[in-house]
């Protein structure tokens, strides 16, 4: 199934595509969906909705942001860096350090593994992602609290 390069950004894992087929990954170059021959759809699955884990169990209000939060962008900036370096080939630290991190290491090499850049003290990281790009070789971004 071939979906038209802008729309890959804006598809996540879960979503449905134009044809109702469930997105199950999402990466460079391709948009992998989970297709389900037509003669074998009697009905449709339903999916059971996730509590927000933001809301409290126990007054139902949201409170605070945590650190989760942080992290989350944190990795989803992370991932969009390492994408974008794989997609171009420009490496150095082409979207800048994540927010909620003080540091950033970006780096290419040949496994998923490759090296980057490291703080120079004891620091959390709490970002990191890697992704492939055409060349073959893996471009990777980490960002440390």
């Amino acid at each position: 199934m071939s979906v038209p390069a802008f729309a890959q950004s804006m598809l996540k894992v879960g979503d449905r595509d134009e044809h109702g087929d469930i997105v199950v990954s999402v990466g460079e170059p391709k948009v992998s969906v989970l297709v389900k021959p037509k003669a074998e759809v009697k009905s449709e699955a339903k999916v059971e909705a996730k509590p927000n884990p933001a809301v409290c169990p126990k007054c139902g209000k949201v409170h605070a942001a945590k650190t989760q939060s942080t992290v989350s962008v944190a990795q989803q900036h992370a991932q969009r860096e390492a994408n974008y370096m794989a997609r171009t080939g420009v490496t150095g630290h082409p979207m800048g350090v994540a927010p909620g991190a003080s540091f950033s290491g970006t780096g290419y090499g040949p496994s998923p593994n490759c090296r980057t850049c490291t703080p120079s003290r004891r620091m959390t990281l709490i970002a990191d992602a890697v992704a492939q790009g055409r060349n073959g070789y893996w471009y990777r971004s980490r960002h440390w609290r």
